[in-house]
């Protein structure tokens, strides 16, 4: 027990993660978690600081849950489904938050067959069911019965009620949206269909397919990420869908500013930045600071999607010391994370991560 404490305290000195032993994050925010547990325990963390001193033991074959589309990622390039978390309601006023995958690719909707015994849904028909995969010559079919649900996001009233067909098997739990994805979401205050915030790993119970997709997905333009990568607005919130290869958290969010997002802080902080550039001036422009700006928009130009300005010959620019307007900015941020743990942690998980990448 000893060694596994002092094994801890070592990791933690050095800033390393409990769960994959690298630098720079910690197991809350692991991009393994919910994929990796201990062999021992099946605790998130790794083995070697485990406290557990039972033998491995390994799950039998009578014990292994049946299941079908399994999602095993092992590296960070893999193709998000489009999925969500929603309030599966039943005719009872019973209700159970589950997972559920959109395919516009399908041309049924599926339920699965314990929903439907633990909400006492409406079965409102039983018809064949043929069911063909891709590529698959042949096709089975059997009769299944038809529930009527209502599903309802997590973050509004809003509800859709959808008929599907009843299914005998869930999906395995889909990955989580990485941090950096969390973070972009907040900074620009987007509510995710499949929030990161709790690290439960539901099964997809519900799939809807194309006979109800297009009621679900909005009208509104996507948010494109990357060049495979986009959130689509729907009903549920934003989903997030595509393929990862190569995305990483600085393509996301770098030099990316919404006037219309910003709080009262960070708008009078673009103000003050601004002065002496805006159009409105109260104070009249000197002959020198007129030429500067002449020469400015005389050698303006755009090269191959960006903006290219020659740079002044002489730097006749006298700046005063800004000292005392620095301290009064970082006192301003102390406070700030003082009163908002969870914009402390964001800001303490983002400096350190810049910090080891130095």
């Amino acid at each position: 027990m000893t060694e596994v404490s002092d094994r801890r305290e070592k990791l933690k000195s050095a800033h390393r993660c409990f769960l994959c032993l690298n630098r720079g994050h910690n197991a809350r925010v692991c991009s393994k978690r919910g994929r990796a547990s201990c062999t021992r325990c099946k605790g998130a963390h790794h083995r070697s600081i485990c406290n557990e001193t039972g033998a491995i033991t390994t799950p039998t074959k009578d014990t292994a849950p049946t299941t079908v589309g399994k999602i095993a990622v092992a590296s960070p390039d893999f193709t998000y489904l489009q999925t969500a978390r929603i309030w599966v309601m039943g005719p009872t006023g019973l209700s159970k938050l589950t997972h559920c995958v959109l395919d516009a690719g399908g041309q049924s909707s599926f339920v699965a067959k314990t929903l439907i015994e633990d909400l006492k849904l409406d079965v409102v028909d039983r018809r064949n069911l043929v069911v063909s995969a891709f590529e698959s010559r042949s096709s089975d079919s059997d009769p299944r019965r038809v529930a009527r649900f209502c599903a309802k996001s997590i973050w509004t009233n809003t509800v859709v009620t959808i008929t599907a067909f009843e299914s005998t098997h869930a999906l395995c739990p889909h990955p989580t949206v990485s941090h950096d994805i969390t973070i972009m979401a907040l900074t620009r205050k987007i509510q995710l269909a499949d929030p990161r915030e709790g690290e439960r790993d539901l099964p997809i119970k519900v799939l809807i397919g194309g006979d109800h997709y297009w009621r679900i997905v909005k009208d509104a333009s996507t948010i494109r990420l990357s060049s495979s990568l986009v959130l689509i607005p729907t009903m549920f919130g934003w989903i997030l869908t595509g393929n990862r290869t190569g995305i990483t958290a600085n393509e996301l969010m770098i030099n990316h500013i919404t006037l219309e997002h910003l709080d009262n802080d960070v708008l009078r902080f673009w103000d003050q930045e601004t002065i002496g550039i805006t159009p409105n001036q109260q104070k009249p422009l000197s002959a020198g600071d007129y030429q500067r700006l002449q020469e400015f928009h005389d050698s303006y130009r755009i090269e191959d999607g960006r903006r290219v300005v020659r740079l002044p010959k002489k730097n006749v620019c006298d700046l005063s010391l800004n000292h005392d307007t620095v301290k009064s900015r970082f006192r301003t941020l102390q406070k700030r994370l003082q009163q908002d743990d969870a914009l402390r942690t964001i800001y303490e998980e983002q400096m350190l991560d810049h910090v080891v990448k130095e």
